[in-house]
Formats: structure tokens, C-alpha cells, sequence
């Protein structure tokens, strides 16, 4: 029965258990993350990440996202914790409870969901598609968008050049922005 190294019943803990791990500094990866020597290093190792760990499914890039808002209505959702909204969102932005407060205002729209780095926003565009949504993850999410040099506001809505990067791990900012955690 297909399925790959681990069947469907097993991947979602094992991978849970995975991101706890790297979090905690128990795993390493042969891969750089964080305090790289130049942002290129930082941006390589966010485009290796999100290969390697964000789910399959329809992606956008940064470029692609603006180009899309030239020319159709985009719902950008923000599904990352209260917490790491509270000190970053890219302006314009919804959470993911007032998205699915009305979701159904948006059926016909182009919806682009980030997170860190794709991980978490891959699992909930999948479920979106899934009820029929045109839904897109943001590949590489609010680091590519940074390393794009994009803008980011605090809870206020003031400009903010602090960005929640979920871990010290995953602190693979740019140049010029604050990697809290």
C-alpha cells in the first residue's frame, strides 16, 4: 500500500516530532540555517527548507503574489500564532480565524497563505483546495518575502523591521531585520 517511508497515519506526528526535534537543537541539518555569512547563504537555505519540508501542493512565489494582486482580488492569510502575528504581518494581511469567520466571502477570490517558511501554510492551503478554494502557498513564506524586501507591520499596524521567525533555527532573515523568536 503506497505511501512512501511512512504511511498517512504515521507522517503528520513524525514530522511534528521532526520540527521539535530541529527546534530544540536535538537534529541537525546538513543544511545552514541562521547567522549565514550573506543573505544569498540565508535565501539559499530558505528555498532548501521549503523544498524539503513544505507539502506538495499549489505554490506562489513572492514575484508571482504581486503580480497577481495586479489583476485579481487576493485574500493574503496570516496563519502563524497570535504571538508571531503580534510582531510581524506583511500589511494587508488577515489571520486565519477572521479568514474562516468569512470564508465564504471568498470563494471566488485567489487566496495566498504563508507562515515561516511554507510548512504550516502548505498543510492548510492543501485543506482549502481540498473545499474547493483557489488557494496558494507562499513558497518560502515571511523570509522570502523579507529577502524580496518586503514590508512587514507589529499588531499596530506601525512598520516594523522585527519579523517572527518561529525559532532561532529558522532565523534566516536578510540583512536589516530583526529575527525574534
Amino acid at each position: 500500500m503506497g505511501g512512501g517511508i511512512l504511511n498517512k497515519t504515521l507522517r503528520a506526528p513524525a514530522i511534528l516530532l521532526f520540527f521539535t526535534m530541529l527546534t530544540l537543537g536535538l537534529l541537525h541539518l546538513p543544511i545552514k540555517t541562521g547567522f549565514a555569512e550573506t543573505d544569498e547563504e540565508n535565501l539559499e537555505s530558505v528555498n532548501r527548507l521549503y523544498g524539503l519540508f513544505a507539502p506538495k501542493t499549489t505554490e506562489i512565489t513572492v514575484t508571482g503574489l504581486l503580480e497577481l494582486q495586479k489583476t485579481n482580488r487576493v485574500i493574503l492569510v496570516d496563519n502563524r500564532t497570535r504571538k508571531e502575528r503580534d510582531v510581524s504581518m506583511i500589511p494587508g494581511a488577515i489571520d486565519e480565524a477572521l479568514f474562516e469567520e468569512r470564508i465564504e466571502d471568498y470563494r471566488t477570490d485567489a487566496i495566498v497563505v504563508y507562515c515561516t517558511i511554507g510548512v504550516r501554510s502548505g498543510r492548510y492551503v492543501k485543506r482549502l483546495i481540498k473545499d474547493g478554494y483557489d488557494a496558494y502557498n507562499l513558497k518560502g513564506g515571511i523570509l522570502a518575502w523579507a529577502h524580496a524586501g518586503g514590508r512587514f507591520v507589529d499588531k499596530t499596524g506601525k512598520e516594523t523591521r522585527r519579523v517572527h521567525v518561529y525559532g532561532k533555527r529558522w532565523n534566516l532573515l536578510p540583512k536589516g531585520y530583526e529575527g525574534i523568536w
